[in-house]
């Protein structure tokens, strides 16, 4: 009899309980990005030969990590590592999280030039890049590109999506990439061979001027001869939503030896 005549919970708990449940989702959905990018990443490293094999480990659990039964070769070189690292927290710390959502969320008052800029997709690029020998100066010549092209990433995404729905999105991706991979993996390498992390900005990107960008582009680059002289792939696209999507790419130049 007590407990039917005991006070209700206020309704100020409730969103309280709601708010800090949202907050639970846009962190977990921010780190599962993160590892995502990291992972994808090192997939890409291991399975073109950049590094020698013995630079990789396996220390991190694939049943911990979006629930994979796949092989997660991770860099352990403290530098590459830091530089990993370092590229995957300010794109999606400074870029993603900040300047994206005001590109997204800012008006205009040109109806024409709103649609322009919402249109313009945020690409992040892994790089593989040959050293060559040419014309006796060693150059570094890109040879192949895995790509992401961000769609529409709105920050309250992060808080209102279910964060195992999005760890699934991100699972079948990699489990596609290393597929794809595996398939296409370059044992043996004539020339030594590097790699770029790079993101791909929409023009008149509204970049903090505080902030010094140098590993990626300032804006869309638009080189005729270079998109004749390559092969493009689509790979596992990720949509979280109808407007929320990520699509995967991967470019390989034709002139590659």
């Amino acid at each position: 009899m007590d407990e039917l005549l005991s006070p209700q919970k206020p309704k100020t708990i409730n969103s309280s309980s709601n708010q800090k449940l949202l907050e639970q989702n846009k962190l977990q959905n921010i780190i599962s990005l993160k590892l995502y990018l990291k992972v994808y990443i090192n997939l890409i490293l291991y399975y073109n030969n950049i590094y020698p094999s013995n630079v990789f480990t396996s220390l991190l659990n694939s049943k911990k990590i979006f629930n994979l039964s796949i092989y997660l070769p991770m860099i352990r070189h403290p530098r590459i590592e830091e530089y990993i690292e370092k590229v995957i927290d300010s794109f999606v710390n400074d870029i993603l999280l900040i300047s994206f959502t005001t590109l997204l969320e800012h008006t205009y008052d040109d109806e024409d030039e709103q649609i322009h800029y919402i249109n313009n997709t945020l690409k992040f690029m892994v790089e593989l890049i040959d050293i060559k020998l040419i014309d006796n100066v060693y150059q570094r010549v890109v040879t192949q590109s895995f790509y992401l092209d961000f769609i529409n990433f709105p920050i309250d995404f992060y808080q209102s999506s279910n964060p195992q729905d999005v760890i699934s999105v991100y699972r079948e991706n990699l489990i596609n990439l290393n597929t794809f991979l595996k398939m296409n993996s370059c044992r043996k390498n004539e020339h030594d061979r590097t790699f770029d992390v790079k993101v791909e900005l929409p023009d008149k990107f509204p970049l903090s001027k505080d902030k010094q960008y140098d590993w990626f582009y300032l804006h869309k680059q638009y080189d005729t001869k270079q998109t004749e002289d390559a092969v493009n792939v689509p790979l596992k696209e990720m949509e979280f939503n109808e407007n929320v999507m990520i699509y995967s790419n991967y470019k390989k130049s034709t002139q590659m030896k």
